[in-house]
Order: C-alpha cells, then structure tokens, then sequence
C-alpha cells in the first residue's frame, strides 16, 4: 500500500497602523503621531510518503509487516516594518511616511527552516503472541550550524508479548482482556 500526503500553505500581510498624537494611551509629547506599514509573507510545504507491505507466513502462524518512508517540512518567513512620527499633519494617517519629521528606525526579519526524514520498520509476529520489530529514522535539519546536529539516525527495537493470549490464561478472560508485556530501546 502507498500513502502520499503533502499540503501548500502561503501567507501574504499587510498592516497600517496610525496613532494620533492626542490620544495619550498611543503616544506621547515628546514622540507626537506615529505611523506604521507592515508586510510579511511566508510559506509553508510538507509531504508524507510511506510504502507498506504485508504478508503472512506458514499458514499465518508468521505475519510480516515492513514500512519505509520520507516526510519533509519546509518554511520561510520574511517581513520588513517602516514608520516615521511627528507627522506634520494626521490627514494622510499611513499613506504618506515623507510627512513624518522623524523617521523610525526600518526593522526586518528573515528566516527558514526545513526538516527531512527517512524511515523504515518491520514488525514480525508469531501466533498472533510474540512481537519484534525494529526500524531505523535518519532526520535532517540544516538549520544547525554544528556540522554533527544537522542529522542524526536513530534506530530502534520493541518486542511485545500478548499474555493473555496464552492458553493457560484462558481461564482469566472474563477478567483479565488483554495483558501485553512490551521492552523497547
């Protein structure tokens, strides 16, 4: 069975914001008006693919399951902020910073970020009772400059034993549903 998900987002923004010298709660005496344009964009994108496969051995007394995948996730964000205050006139609100005496100091703001992963795992169950399985992930990130975090692999091993499924606990089943013993690592 293949599984593909993936999704697109983006964002654009604007905002205006004026503040009128005479309302003392938004500005004050010394700094008079203030105006304000605010503008952002940024995206989003990410994926899922896995591959499964499944199979059962010997009459079902073996059931085999093995997966293997990728997922990524990808963003980017920029924005950029002008003001000016001490406007000679609150006519033209945010439309016109030029009228501004002062300007205030542009601010801007960049970043991205992605995330990529690869994995695999099997499980392996005997009489429908005994579990292993075991997998490998791999996980990227550029965004660390320490060249030994930008990837790490990461396996792991988990074996389960369904107790109660053992004939001798046929007699506990009114009581006792399911009982499962797990270790991991």
């Amino acid at each position: 069975t293949l599984s593909v998900s993936g999704n697109y987002r983006t964002v654009n923004f604007k905002n205006t914001d004026f503040r009128p010298a005479d309302i003392y709660y938004w500005s004050d005496e010394e700094t008079g008006n203030h105006a304000y344009i605010t503008y952002s964009d940024s995206w989003d994108w990410a994926g899922d693919g896995h591959l499964d496969w499944r199979h059962s051995f010997a009459n079902g007394a073996l059931q085999s399951e093995f997966t293997a995948g990728g997922a990524f996730y990808s963003s980017s964000y920029y924005s950029n902020r002008v003001g000016a205050q001490q406007m000679s006139t609150a006519l033209f609100e945010h439309y016109n910073l030029g009228a501004g005496t002062q300007r205030i100091r542009p601010e801007s703001d960049q970043y991205d970020y992605s995330l990529w992963s690869v994995y695999a795992r099997t499980t392996q169950t005997l009489l429908g009772r005994y579990s292993l399985t075991a997998g490998i992930r791999r996980d990227s990130c550029p965004r660390f400059e320490d060249e030994t975090l930008k990837s790490g692999i990461f396996p792991f091993a988990a074996a389960k034993w369904t107790v109660s499924g053992e004939s001798w606990m046929a007699a506990t089943r009114d009581i006792i549903k399911e009982l499962d013993l797990h270790a991991s690592y």
